[in-house]
């Protein structure tokens, strides 16, 4: 067959290669063959790899999925492997064939002698990718390949004072020559937050009418509300009135009784409407016992899950203490699924929660938090002393306290990921029902358990 260009060539490597869990189609993909001329000069090629703890390995699964990985842990019944830099157990029972991916530098040298020196584009693809593995000595040899055949090339140059400053910040000894191109430090992706009506609407959701916050609604939708609803029977509270004298008895509620009017009818198209001043009590132990007192700086640092580095899970760790950046990492949270569909936090059963699971001393721990992946981040290290930790039973109670059966936030956001990592949807949601539709729960689908006295959401 013809040889491939570089740029088929490292397309086509790349995406046999990525070390992210991906489902795959059952039907076998048309990956183009990698012409022999390419493969380097290695007979161990030849022979199976072996599979070693700490090395790249695909999972061949039975039902035709591949997922590849760190590998963490392999017994006689399951293999574990680091995913995005979070630990996921396979039963060996599912796995077809276990096998080792080549290492980076492998892939690295088959790639580069395959991409001509003056293909600009592929020699930047591949510098990024490089860039991606933490080979920062590798990609600045490549932008340099690039710069040497087109040294015009403002992507090029770019990229190269990117990967200097990392190299700095890693202290990773930059290539010789470096003064060639004026440092400037490179721009910081810009993290999306959540906007003050979409906090206001999550704020909604989580109020305890028991313990309520301040919070506003103006007569005019409280007016529209009753034109809405007239006559209809809100269980427990009776029906709207429809009479100018009991329209007139209804306008002078408190706000909190006017609000489990409309979560008793579900009305959820005033709830934007409903203006929240205050933390309600579960999102304030969130903010005070969580947030600012471990999240931020432990989960959310640029050596974890803070930084571009930070693999799918990737947290607002500026301005911490705002209510973007509180409402922000906690939706990125509350949504987050690992690769086999386990969420963060378990509100049905909060000490099993992976969020706090991780956080633990590696003999406490079920679920041990994987090694930090990367040049220069040092070693993992537990945000608990024990169970025993204040902050640890400090965040069970928060966990406890957020509103059940939980809501489903109408809140549209996409959690952003880093550079290369693709984007992961977040968890099965329920649309909302229709008023009209007389159903009796609207609960999760992640959550089967008996829906808990209250209204639903």
């Amino acid at each position: 067959m013809p040889a491939l260009t570089g740029a088929a060539l490292l397309a086509a490597s790349l995406a046999m290669w990525s070390h992210l869990a991906q489902p795959t189609d059952p039907q076998p993909a048309q990956t183009p063959e990698i012409p022999p001329s390419a493969e380097p000069a290695n007979p161990a090629r030849s022979t199976e790899r072996p599979i070693q703890v700490g090395g790249e390995v695909e999972l061949e699964m039975k039902d035709g999925r591949r997922v590849s990985g760190i590998l963490i842990e392999q017994t006689s019944t399951r293999v574990t492997i680091a995913i995005g830099g979070l630990a996921t157990p396979f039963d060996l029972a599912g796995v077809a064939r276990l096998k080792a991916i080549p290492t980076v530098e492998e892939r690295y040298d088959l790639l580069r002698r395959a991409i001509p020196d003056d293909d600009v584009d592929t020699l930047l693809q591949l510098a990024e990718w490089l860039r991606a593995k933490g080979r920062l000595a590798l990609a600045l040899t490549e932008v340099d390949r690039a710069l040497k055949a087109d040294p015009d090339s403002q992507q090029a140059r770019d990229l190269r004072v990117i990967i200097i400053e990392q190299s700095k910040l890693q202290h990773v000894k930059p290539a010789p020559g470096d003064q060639r191109v004026p440092v400037a430090r490179p721009v910081r992706r810009e993290f999306p937050l959540l906007d003050d009506a979409q906090i206001n609407l999550m704020r909604v959701l989580e109020v305890d009418l028991k313990d309520p916050p301040r919070m506003n609604i103006r007569q005019e939708t409280v007016r529209r509300f009753l034109d809405a609803y007239a006559g209809r029977e809100a269980k427990d509270l009776g029906k709207v009135p429809i009479t100018p004298e009991g329209r007139d008895v209804f306008l002078r509620k408190t706000p909190a009784e006017v609000l489990a009017w409309l979560f008793e009818l579900r009305a959820r198209e005033f709830y934007g409407e409903v203006q929240i001043m205050d933390d309600p009590k579960a999102m304030r132990l969130f903010r005070d016992s969580v947030h600012r007192n471990w999240l931020v700086n432990s989960c959310a640092t640029t050596r974890c899950h803070g930084g571009e580095e930070a693999g799918r899970l990737w947290l607002h760790n500026r301005q911490p203490n705002s209510k973007a950046s509180v409402y922000t990492n906690f939706l990125i949270m509350d949504r987050f699924r690992l690769d086999d569909g386990r969420p963060l936090i378990s509100y049905d059963s909060p000490a099993d929660s992976i969020l706090l699971e991780y956080g633990l001393p590696v003999k406490d721990s079920v679920r041990k938090h994987p090694e930090i992946q990367g040049l220069g981040k040092g070693r993992w290290q537990p945000v608990f002393s024990g169970r025993d930790d204040e902050r640890y039973k400090a965040a069970i109670e928060w966990i406890r306290s957020m509103y059940r059966p939980r809501p489903d936030y109408p809140v549209d956001f996409v959690a952003p990921v880093p550079g290369g990592v693709p984007a992961v949807p977040a968890a099965s949601r329920v649309a909302p029902k229709d008023v009209e539709d007389g159903s009796e729960e609207d609960k999760p689908v992640a959550n089967p358990t008996p829906t808990p006295p209250g209204s639903p959401r």
